[in-house]
């Protein structure tokens, strides 16, 4: 009886330190469902005056240096009300830095959905916009204005406004969906992959909204495992680097000892064939005056290649590769596309180094085509990598326009190298190297081996 009272106190006792401790978190935690402003973020100057859901707006200033921060601003939803939202700026400018903007949808402590931007300065903030389908659950609406990089940045007139079906008409939740799934089928490299009843498995209700779709898109995209396939919504389109403004840091080469160069090849985005064509002849430049002061040995360091544009990269890269075949892209039927590798006239009047000894560096943030370029080299004599493993997506993508916009960029083939090898995974150096303590292990194992073949 002794025992059986002594049990029931201690679970009593466990109880209130259990629903003690829940309270404790459920006050210091921080919460997206609470309403009102909240600061985001360390300390710094700022200010956030009225709010988004009045007439006028709030107004909204930030000044991160040297700390990221900014404010966020929730709304318990009324379930009766209209699911379509609209995150509205009317005047305002991005000075310094880097700022994210978003608008979240929660159902009390899991999130639903969400759409943001990220945006760099200098930017024009006037007529900002995040439109959001939030579904039927939603209990609260949170927005986010946050600066990072030492932002500076001031917006008047935010509002959220309740709107009509931003949705095209007829492209419910489901159409959505279904387009997607065919869609998937026919081009992903991995569909044969998936189970059998994948439609069904991720199948949204039917009066699902596209957000809700395209959550479950998501869910089906990660079930392929390519690691490389993504959803882009029409709304995140906007964030996409515009072809008249993209740009990228310009190959930069150096001397590192007499008759050993070193190149770095970062990845590029730029999608306006000028900027890509920028790109190309700074590589190219890079090699020609190597070449007349007395390089025989190059250092191609694509450690920090996060993928991008290949062609540009390789069209630079051609004198090291002259006359080669450089790589494939692997289909799912087993078809095999070359990649072009001829000598333009941008290359024409470079030196042919085809036959130079060349040291590839590698790290896990190579990725994508910055491992196409890592497998173009593959194969290649006198060539030997160094380093680490790539990041594993080293595979094609191609966008896929769904009705309402939506982008679906699914991955349709591998790369493989000269000699046909290549499984969609990681790209293994010949020579692993571990970082640790003070200098450049990687590079000056790539040098010792250039030395040696002079």
């Amino acid at each position: 009886m002794r025992i059986k009272t002594a049990l029931i106190w201690v679970a009593g006792a466990l109880l209130v330190v259990v629903g003690g401790a829940a309270s404790w978190i459920a006050v210091k935690m921080d919460k997206p469902w609470r309403e009102g402003i909240q600061d985001i973020g360390g300390d710094c100057t700022r200010s956030f005056t009225a709010s988004p859901v009045t007439a006028h707006g709030a107004t909204i200033t930030v000044d991160a240096s040297p700390e990221s921060c900014g404010y966020g601003f929730a709304v318990q939803r009324d379930i009766s009300r209209v699911a379509h939202y609209m995150l509205e700026v009317n005047k305002g400018a991005l000075q310094a830095g880097e700022m994210q903007v978003s608008v979240t949808a929660y159902d009390g402590h899991r999130k639903l959905d969400r759409n943001f931007r990220t945006l760099e300065a200098p930017e024009d903030l006037s007529g900002l916009s995040l439109p959001i389908d939030v579904p039927a659950s939603t209990r609260l609406i949170e927005m986010r204005f946050v600066g990072r990089k030492g932002a500076r940045f001031a917006v008047e007139g935010v509002r959220l406004v309740p709107r009509e079906n931003l949705a095209q008409p007829g492209i419910t939740g489901v159409v959505l969906y279904d387009e997607a799934m065919e869609v998937i089928q026919s081009n992903a490299f991995n569909a044969d992959q998936l189970p059998s009843d994948f439609r069904e498995r991720w199948r949204p209700a039917a009066d699902a909204t596209p957000g809700e779709a395209r959550s479950a898109i998501k869910q089906v995209l990660r079930a392929l495992g390519d690691r490389h396939s993504f959803l882009i919504d029409p709304a995140r389109q906007a964030d996409m680097p515009h072809v008249a403004r993209a740009t990228f840091v310009a190959p930069q080469w150096e001397m590192l000892e007499p008759g050993i160069g070193y190149i770095a090849i970062p990845g590029i985005q730029a999608g306006d064939r000028a900027l890509r064509d920028r790109y190309r002849d700074a590589v190219l430049d890079a090699l020609r005056a190597g070449h007349a002061q007395g390089v025989r040995g190059w250092l191609v360091d694509l450690r920090g290649n996060g993928g991008g544009i290949m062609w540009p990269m390789l069209a630079g890269l051609e004198p090291l590769l002259r006359g080669q075949t450089t790589g494939y892209f692997l289909r799912t039927d087993g078809s095999r596309d070359a990649w072009p590798n001829n000598t333009t006239a941008a290359s024409a009047d470079a030196p042919d180094l085809g036959q130079l000894p060349v040291a590839v560096l590698t790290s896990g943030r190579t990725a994508s085509s910055g491992e196409a370029v890592v497998m173009a080299f593959r194969g290649r004599a006198n060539t030997r990598s160094f380093g680490a493993p790539t990041k594993g997506v080293p595979t094609a993508n191609a966008g896929h326009r769904l009705a309402d916009g939506t982008i679906l960029q699914l991955t349709g083939a591998l790369f493989v190298d000269r000699n046909g090898k290549g499984d969609g995974t990681s790209v293994v150096p010949d020579e692993s190297v571990r970082e640790l303590g003070v200098g450049d292990r990687t590079r000056q194992a790539a040098v010792e081996w250039l030395r040696q073949q002079r």
